[in-house]
C-alpha cells in the first residue's frame, strides 16, 4: 500500500496544551501518470475537542506545478517558493477531520 498512517499517544493533562510536530518525507517518488501526480493528507480532528489548531507545510520540487489543490474546503492559506523547491501551506482550526489533494503536473 502507498499509504502512512502516523499517531502518537500523549496524556494531556485537564485545562492545558500540548503541540505536537511530525516531519515526514516520502519514501518514494511521487507517481505520474498521463495526467500528473496526486497527493492526499487525510487529518482526523481530536475527538473530544470542540476545534483543533493544525498547520502544516507540502513541499515539493520547484518546477511542479499545481493543477488542482483543496479538498473539504481549504484551500492553501500561503504558497512559497525557495531556490530548489516550493511549498503549500494550511493553518487552520479543525472543526472535522479533513482531507487535502493537490494535484501535480511535471512541464
Amino acid at each position: 500500500s502507498d499509504q502512512l498512517h502516523l499517531g502518537i499517544a500523549l496524556d494531556v493533562p485537564a485545562k492545558t496544551t500540548r503541540r505536537v510536530n511530525f516531519s515526514y518525507t516520502r519514501a518514494s517518488p511521487l507517481s505520474f501518470g498521463k495526467r500528473g501526480g496526486a497527493y492526499e493528507l487525510y487529518i482526523q480532528k481530536q475527538p473530544g475537542v470542540s476545534q483543533t489548531e493544525w498547520q502544516t507545510t507540502i513541499r515539493y520540487p520547484m518546477l511542479w506545478n499545481i493543477l488542482r489543490s483543496g479538498g473539504d474546503t481549504l484551500p492553501p492559506t500561503r504558497q512559497s517558493s525557495l531556490a530548489n523547491e516550493a511549498s503549500l501551506e494550511y493553518n487552520t482550526t479543525l472543526p472535522r477531520d479533513v482531507r487535502i489533494r493537490v494535484e501535480f503536473v511535471k512541464p
